[in-house]
């Protein structure tokens, strides 16, 4: 655990993506509704397109990225907040010429 954070899953260093995810308490009947994520994307690398069930909001923390959602593309740089809406594809491919660090919130209704 980090400070209130369970620590869920955290990638190997020198991948083309590192995750370090946390889930926050919940009840028991109720789990996993919101948590907190900090991903990395190395240079040239970019996620894997996806859609879930949960709302996102993307805080850029270092770097340049282009975010594909829903078939449209723009470029995002540290500061840029991005919203996901639930089950609209989503991804990002960095595009700078450092790592491109993103902390993600995410919750389900």
């Amino acid at each position: 655990m980090v400070g209130n954070i369970h620590r869920v899953r955290t990638s190997s260093p020198g991948a083309p993506i590192t995750v370090d995810d946390g889930v926050l308490p919940a009840s028991a009947a109720d789990p996993g509704r919101m948590g907190v994520t900090r991903f990395t994307v190395a240079v040239g690398a970019a996620s894997v397109p996806e859609r879930h069930e949960s709302h996102e909001l993307w805080l850029v923390e270092a770097g340049r990225g282009e975010v594909a959602y829903d078939g449209d593309r723009f470029t995002v740089g540290p500061g840029a907040m991005v919203y996901v809406e639930p089950w609209h594809e989503h991804g990002v491919r960095n595009v700078g010429d450092e790592p491109l660090a993103i902390f993600s919130v995410w919750w389900k209704r």
